[in-house]
């Protein structure tokens, strides 16, 4: 077994609570019912055809130490706890009765929440449609039938039946049933030679009603775990706890099952391509589910902001909006009230987020990486603002100028680039400074009219302050993010890395916005994807004071690293400069709303 593919087999790890590493107790999502999970994790086998595995327990203590701060009511069946009480030991039997002695203890309603978490090794026999969770008295070995075609158990009572704990869940009488399955769905060989065949059969038909599993890979894939990966998890846990932290909210500004989800699906692929290189495996989490209605809260916008304000500093915190975004009908405020606050109060439901009033400095110090001579620190303030969450896309440039000047269109030049794709949600490029103020001068126009726009406010370009102060959001790294970008956190080139020797991806095109993970104040794709237009016009220095712009002169300056762009380009504090005419194919912008000066 190699070092770091994870849990050759099957299935894992649930928890679908409220949690990051190491923080304090979370504010659990104001929901009715109770909030129950029943955890397990198996690390060494008692069986020699099972591998040992490094990070399950960790998974599960970590994750149910969070639950529990979260108001959940946690039982966990681990290694170590068993020492304590051999009820808590993870064998087939203690499985089996500690879940239903665990819901009858409760009297579990259709109000109630479950979330089961099994983190280790499982097995699906040959030409079976059940799928079995090993214990740690787990027996792997098979017996043949029909010729080979089939196999079943020799000691199936030595297994845990994934079909029978479902069925379980569902005659108990709970409503939610959610399942996070963390573990590899290949053919690996485990120890002793013998080749068992993981996971690869996923009925969705035979999930109970209210139902809902996300499995950490597709079919054929492994699932890895490494210490990089938090302090030492699984790709697929480390990007729950992230996604859980704040990364996941969505535009109601709360995390939701389906939040996650997307999360998870999108950052593990990245996470693993980050940690082992664009040609060291893949891992794409699956998500199947029978469910109806409303996706389960998980997190509220009070839950996160509590979890900052009493676990974070400043290098760390992720700020989430506190406030609903769909802002409909009449105008609401011109000024916002909380970092990321979000509003769509328009014609087109271009999504802004709230800036705050603040200081920074902008520009990058003498000793980063790549710096140019016209990027010296200089002290800025501001006053408060609105940016756009995303550029500009296509679709709503083409509806309020009534044409789609890009090349990465069904019509453009580069149209032979994205045959086949919907590209109405690509960011808007081949446009130039003088058509993106237009467009904002058509856009305030038509908003005042309507009477959605705040008196004294207007839609425009963000000075290059203002691009840069959000693009921060409170970081001083070269990138919100961190120090290094391969292509995994933006779409640039990433077979020009900086910060790091592993090459990621490189599309070799713009894609949807949004397709990233967003800065602390939920702004996505500000290093990467297109670059930007600003206001100002360029000065080899950056001005400084309050509410700094720089009128005049003959180039413009964009910001922000594009698609084509090798990853130094995309720093934070990198600049550019063209003529107020220039038209790229990496070259697009995004809107502020602002108070007019």
């Amino acid at each position: 077994m190699p070092q770091f593919p994870r849990r050759q087999l099957l299935l894992a790890s649930l928890f679908l609570a409220t949690a990051w590493i190491g923080s304090p107790a979370l504010v659990p999502a104001q929901e009715p019912g109770q909030r129950l999970a029943f955890l397990v994790a198996v690390t060494e086998y008692r069986h020699s055809g099972l591998d040992p595995l490094e990070f399950t327990e960790r998974d599960i203590e970590d994750f149910g130490r969070q639950l529990t701060g979260a108001g959940f009511q946690v039982l966990a069946l681990t290694p170590k706890s068993g020492k304590s009480d051999a009820k808590l030991q993870p064998t087939a039997a203690n499985i089996g009765t500690g879940l239903a002695g665990f819901l009858k203890s409760r009297k579990v309603s259709r109000h109630d929440l479950v979330l089961l978490g099994l983190s280790g090794h499982g097995l699906q026999p040959r030409g079976s449609g059940d799928s079995f969770f090993c214990p740690i008295d787990a027996n792997p070995s098979m017996a043949e039938l029909d010729q080979g075609k089939k196999q079943t158990p020799k000691d199936p009572d030595s297994l845990v039946s994934v079909g029978e704990l479902l069925t379980m869940l569902d005659e108990s009488g709970v409503g939610q049933k959610l399942v996070l399955v963390d573990a590899c769905r290949n053919e690996p060989k485990s120890k002793g030679g013998k080749t068992v065949a993981g996971i690869d059969k996923v009925n969705l038909g035979e999930l109970p009603s209210q139902t809902a599993v996300l499995l950490s890979c597709s079919k054929g894939e492994t699932s890895f775990e490494h210490k990089r990966f938090g302090e030492g998890h699984g790709a697929f846990f480390h990007s729950v706890i992230e996604g859980l932290s704040g990364r996941a909210v969505d535009d109601e500004q709360q995390v939701t099952w389906d939040s996650l989800a997307a999360y998870v699906k999108r950052r593990v692929p990245r996470s693993v391509t980050e940690v082992y290189g664009a040609q060291g495996g893949k891992q794409r989490p699956n998500l199947i589910s029978n469910t109806e209605g409303e996706s389960p809260v998980l997190l509220t916008a009070a839950s996160v902001e509590k979890l900052n304000a009493d676990k974070v500093g400043p290098k760390t915190k992720i700020p989430v909006p506190t406030e609903s975004s769909q802002l409909n009908g009449s105008v609401i405020g011109a000024r916002g009230t909380k970092a990321g606050q979000a509003r769509d109060d328009n014609a087109i439901k271009l999504k802004l987020v709230w800036c705050p009033d603040g200081s920074f400095t902008m520009g990058s110090p003498a000793s980063e990486k790549d710096r140019q001579n016209d990027e010296a620190q200089v002290q800025v303030k501001l006053s408060g603002y609105w940016l756009g969450k995303y550029e500009v896309t296509q679709a709503q440039y083409e509806r309020i100028m009534g044409k789609n000047p890009s090349a990465f269109s069904s019509t453009g030049e580069r149209k032979s680039d994205v045959s086949g794709m919907q590209t109405g949600d690509f960011p808007v490029e081949t446009v130039s400074w003088e058509e993106a103020l237009e467009f904002c001068q058509k856009f305030t126009e038509q908003e005042r009219v309507a009477g959605r726009l705040p008196a004294g406010w207007e839609y425009t370009l963000p000075t290059e302050a203002q691009w840069e102060y959000g693009c921060r959001a409170e970081s001083t790294t070269p990138f919100s993010f961190g120090e290094s970008l391969n292509g995994i956190e933006e779409n640039c080139d990433g077979t020009n890395p900086y910060g790091t020797s592993a090459k990621g991806k490189y599309l070799k095109r713009p894609t949807t916005v949004g397709s990233y993970p967003n800065n602390r104040w939920g702004l996505h794709d500000m290093h990467g994807n297109v670059m930007e237009w600003c206001r100002d016009a360029y000065e080899v220095k950056l001005p400084g004071g309050t509410d700094p712009e720089v009128k005049g002169g003959s180039q413009r300056v964009p910001r922000g690293g594009p698609w084509l762009g090798d990853a130094s380009r995309c720093r934070s504090a990198d600049r550019n400069r063209n003529s107020p005419g220039s038209r790229y194919s990496s070259l697009g912008f995004r809107l502020a709303l602002s108070s007019v000066k």
